[in-house]
């Protein structure tokens, strides 16, 4: 009878010993940088629908109900072939990515002439943060931050396959905002964001 009875304590023991992995974590602390932006485009003289020049990038523009909308996007790498073997906890890692975690540090649309932000409620209609193309900021994100949020579905699926591959992992961040057509826009805009992810793996074989 003794035997019996513990035979239901092994395999629940056993049972747990398969459910419970361990998990590494890759954040700014093991080398992942942060996914961050910055762009500053004169506003005095142009055309909303017309693409703009801003440094090494294009700001697109489309004309919308009582307003402009501004684009900008931008790819940004988070892990880099060499990180593979530079990264002692990426190096030893065995599983896949399970989850990516991003903490929302800055999302701002600044009045670059005065370096004041600009107003939520009179000069600003809409603004949008997106990471592969999930939503992960909007205008009540301005001012709650900082904010932690994770990617799911198909905007994690991208970053599952290139670093099960062991491959450069990047992500596509795009700021949107719209602005009113009165008050008048801001001579100069400039455009910031930076949220610092955390790379969850699931791992096995420890």
């Amino acid at each position: 009878m003794l035997r019996f009875s513990l035979l239901p304590a092994v395999i629940l023991l056993s049972a747990c010993d398969l459910i419970v992995q361990p998990e590494v974590r890759l954040g700014a602390g093991q080398g992942i940088p942060s996914v961050s932006g910055t762009a500053e485009v004169g506003l005095d003289t142009f055309t909303c629908g017309s693409d703009l020049p801003a440094g090494a990038y294009t700001i697109t523009t489309k004309v919308v109900s009582d307003g402009c909308e501004l684009s900008f996007d931008k790819d940004v790498e988070i892990v880099a072939a060499t990180d593979y073997q530079n990264i002692p906890e990426l190096k030893a890692a065995t599983g896949l990515l399970t989850s990516v975690e991003l903490k929302i540090t800055k999302l701002a649309f600044v009045d670059a002439t005065t370096n004041a932000a600009l107003d939520a409620d009179t000069r600003i209609k809409s603004a949008a943060f997106s990471v592969n193309g999930q939503l992960v900021g909007d205008k009540t994100t301005l001012g709650a931050l900082p904010k932690t949020v994770s990617l799911q579905g198909v905007s994690l699926t991208p970053l599952k396959t290139q670093i099960g591959n062991r491959q450069p992992a990047s992500v596509r961040a795009t700021s949107v905002v719209v602005l009113p057509d009165s008050p008048a826009p801001p001579k100069k805009l400039r455009i910031e964001y930076d949220a610092q992810p955390t790379l969850v793996l699931g791992t096995s074989g420890l």
